[in-house]
């Protein structure tokens, strides 16, 4: 047997374990059950009455009855703070939340809290691509999810599908256990997933991204701020797919725009497995030399990208930041193809290696 297909087998093995957990755990979507308090809401009043009673624990789950619109600027509170044991879900296909205009307010917005499912929704705003209609007022990402240091933990989004949103469309520091699966985030003005900021209590840990499709954001679809504890399944990306991200982007770069991939593995990102994604079709008209590229790269530890298929882009498969150190990196068993520069770029100025394996990749 070959040294890939035993890789492989492992790493099939890994998620069919995982799939497994996923349904033990409940992930699929259920109707409410016989026994759960139910509050249903057609409306924004109504949604705001479900959250109050959730937070009172007067509920245990929120039905979503209706597409509930969102008007232009509106600020109202819907933060569920410090439950445990709580749904929020869709009642069919066609029913969420829609943004009139300014997204004043994260529609979607947990605190503090465990055991959290989000299933069936759809959640969609105003954006229409253009620069000028891009949040430049303090929007809200629709979805916002809190912790430090894991005072939130399992919390899953199970089929929750976010469009057209001006800023970001779903943020979420400082949790646990955190699965997104089956999702589709397309045509955000900002980011698509963004997962932790620099503070080390901000970083995500035990996330499964898994199974979703992100399409047409603006600058980078998945940004990974997260950290493991030794073992490379601790935080796992697998069987995604990426098209058309860092279309655009938004940070400035002695007077050009920045360049960017993908998918980003943030700084200080430690323990992660990329697996089996599909990463393509990038370019990026206004950024430095036009490109947009498959996966970036920052100082990480213990980071493997196996078996994924990154193809045209109009820059870099993969590549690592200036500066970075790079400890304990694979990257094996890739189809890289129709790249500007199809090999990993792992020489840019000032990056360390403290090993890094490259092996097995077709071109």
């Amino acid at each position: 047997m070959s040294a890939r297909t035993t890789l492989a087998r492992r790493a099939l093995g890994v998620l069919s374990a995982l799939a497994l957990a996923v349904v033990a755990g409940g992930l699929a979507a259920a109707p409410a059950s016989a026994n759960a308090r139910v509050c249903y809401a057609g409306d924004l009043g109504a949604y705001g009455q479900c959250v109050a009673g959730l937070n009172a624990n007067a509920h245990d789950q929120i039905v979503i009855t209706a597409m509930i619109q969102v008007p232009d600027g509106h600020a109202g509170g819907y933060a569920i703070s410090g439950v445990t044991g709580k749904r929020i879900s869709g009642a069919g296909g066609g029913v969420g939340f829609h943004y009139q205009g300014r997204q004043s307010t994260s529609i979607i917005s947990i605190y503090h809290s465990h055991h959290v499912v989000v299933e069936n929704l759809n959640l969609s705003g105003s954006f229409d691509g253009s620069e000028s209609f891009r949040c430049t007022d303090g929007c809200g990402a629709p979805v916002f999810v809190f912790g430090e240091n894991g005072s939130s933990q399992h919390v899953t989004f199970d089929r929750v599908h976010i469009r057209n949103t001006r800023a970001d469309a779903a943020v979420v520091l400082g949790t646990w256990h955190l699965n997104w699966w089956g999702s589709t985030i397309e045509n955000a003005g900002e980011m698509g997933l963004h997962l932790g900021y620099d503070e080390p209590v901000r970083h995500n840990r035990h996330v499964r991204i898994e199974w979703n499709t992100f399409r047409n954001i603006r600058v980078n679809a998945l940004w990974l701020q997260v950290s493991g504890s030794g073992g490379y399944w601790d935080n796992g990306v697998a069987n995604n797919h990426f098209e058309r991200n860092h279309r655009a982007g938004i940070y400035a770069c002695g007077g050009r725009i920045c360049d960017g991939g993908q998918i980003v593995v943030a700084p200080g990102a430690s323990w992660l497995t990329l697996y089996k994604n599909v990463i393509t079709n990038s370019s990026c008209g206004v950024c430095v030399n036009g490109d947009a590229h498959g996966i970036e790269m920052n100082t990480l530890t213990g980071v493997k990208i196996l078996d994924n298929q990154v193809s045209h882009h109009s820059g870099i498969s993969v590549y690592a930041n200036s500066n970075s150190v790079l400890t304990d990196l694979e990257i094996s068993w890739n189809q890289f193809f129709g790249n500007d520069r199809n090999p990993p770029q792992l020489d840019r100025g000032g990056v360390r290696h403290n090993g890094v394996v490259v092996r097995g990749n077709s071109a």
